[in-house]
């Protein structure tokens, strides 16, 4: 509707009823610096923001239930300032919505509702810290990918995380993170080439994907809370020269292609019931 348009400011009537913005509507608008959502707003639809390249501070009104098509917000190159507002009803942060954006942190505990973090949706090189909601039951595929500043990363108490994706944290700058008990899977690649340095994987977990900890070089120990794991993946902590600490579940009867190949590891216990070990599982490690 307004694609490109030269506007300055946008405003919403006094007894406005818009409800939804469209895909696209304002994408674009270069010149854009100042936004005023309105509370009757319940969606956000793909890219309505997109390249708004003065914007510098966007508020959520606690109305807005729906973000859809993703990119709302993706390179808002001045954007440093996300507001949700207390009580928010926001059930999901959609894909790439502030991918390529200059955000340091955002706050998210005011979404008492939000189930999942979509995908790439806060990959950017500038942002430091970040709380995921308790509410949160699912970080989809590289929802914080190559966000190198990120050193600061905590999950608020009372968590029902139980899935982290594909990609979730790979060549995150993060060094620590506190899994909830909840966390029943870990996808492929979630951690790699991240800068984890200790990571206790909780009892719940009984999954767990390929390249889990591949290429983390700060990695120096990995504990397992649990007993429920029965396959360590192909690639899971290759290339970790670091490491030197790894207790394998005792129910774990298959590991897997290269699991360790290249890592400091210079003892390990195998447990009774293991079956097979892949091709260079230890190679080139310090055992």
């Amino acid at each position: 509707a307004f694609k490109k348009a030269p506007i300055t400011s946008l405003k919403f009537a006094e007894g406005t009823q818009v409800t939804v913005i469209g895909t696209s509507a304002f994408s674009s608008c270069a010149n854009l610096t100042t936004i005023e959502l309105p509370n009757t707003l319940t969606t956000i639809k793909g890219w309505a923001f997109y390249s708004c390249t003065s914007i510098e501070t966007i508020t959520i009104p606690a109305s807005v239930t729906t973000l859809e098509g993703g990119g709302q917000f993706n390179t808002c190159k001045k954007l440093s300032t996300v507001v949700f507002r207390p009580g928010s009803k926001l059930t999901r942060l959609d894909d790439n919505i502030f991918n390529n954006d200059p955000l340091t942190t955002i706050d998210l505990t005011p979404c008492k509702e939000l189930k999942a973090i979509g995908i790439s949706s806060l990959v950017n090189d500038k942002l430091t810290s970040m709380v995921i909601p308790a509410s949160v039951e699912t970080i989809e595929k590289n929802a914080f990918g190559w966000t190198s500043s990120l050193t600061n990363l905590r999950i608020e108490a009372g968590s029902h995380l139980k899935t982290i994706g594909e990609g979730a944290f790979i060549q995150s700058g993060i060094t620590t993170i506190a899994l909830p008990a909840s966390v029943v899977t870990i996808g492929n690649q979630a951690f790699k080439g991240s800068r984890i340095t200790t990571i206790t994987l909780p009892k719940a977990v009984t999954t767990l994907g390929t390249e889990t900890f591949q290429d983390c070089a700060s990695l120096t120990s990995i504990t397992f809370e649990g007993n429920q794991i029965t396959v360590l993946p192909d690639n899971f902590a290759g290339n970790t020269t670091n490491l030197t600490t790894c207790n394998i579940p005792t129910t774990v009867e298959t590991i897997g292609a290269n699991a360790f190949q290249k890592s400091g590891i210079e003892t390990i216990a195998l447990p009774e019931g293991l079956k097979s070990i892949g091709p260079r599982a230890f190679s080139a490690s310090s055992i």
